[in-house]
């Protein structure tokens, strides 16, 4: 302040109350949501979906999802009306269970991606069957990246 040209103008010097400017706004609190991604793995393939809702993951390819505001245990899990119309009551085995917490400036994910290994194959409209090999030539975002990554896919 003492260099500066706006000096003999400025009120925060002229009144000793440098210190409470400049404003700054309170962080607003982040949405917790609660994301289950699911990973079907059949013969070396797999399903994606395009995401449609707006936002900043708009346009961009994910694994079908089950979206709450509160985490569901495993079994509601297993048991969720979208699952059971995804496997259409196939047989399945869990392969794994991988979490992470992922920060965005207005939400706060709670991510889990089951990796479910499908003995039949999946039909379902809204779902794009790829070979596992291509993922990487979607744009997917960098949470699903991540556990890509870590799957070493």
């Amino acid at each position: 302040c003492t260099n500066c040209p706006l000096q003999p103008d400025c009120y925060a010097f002229n009144h000793q109350k440098v210190s409470y400017f400049p404003v700054k706004n309170k962080k607003k609190n982040s949405t917790k949501v609660f994301h289950d991604y699911f990973f079907f793995e059949f013969n070396q393939h797999t399903f994606i979906q395009k995401r449609k809702h707006d936002g900043i993951w708009k346009n961009l390819y994910e694994f079908p999802l089950i979206e709450n505001t509160k985490q569901l245990s495993k079994d509601n899990i297993l048991n969720h009306p979208n699952l059971q119309i995804w496997v259409d009551e196939k047989e399945f085995n869990i392969k794994s269970i991988k979490s992470y917490k992922h920060i965005l400036s207005h939400r706060l994910i709670f991510a889990r991606f089951w990796h479910l290994k499908c003995n039949k194959m999946i039909k379902h409209p809204s779902l794009k069957k790829i070979n596992m090999k291509d993922l990487d030539n979607y744009a997917v975002s960098r949470l699903t990246e991540k556990y890509l990554h870590d799957i070493r896919i």
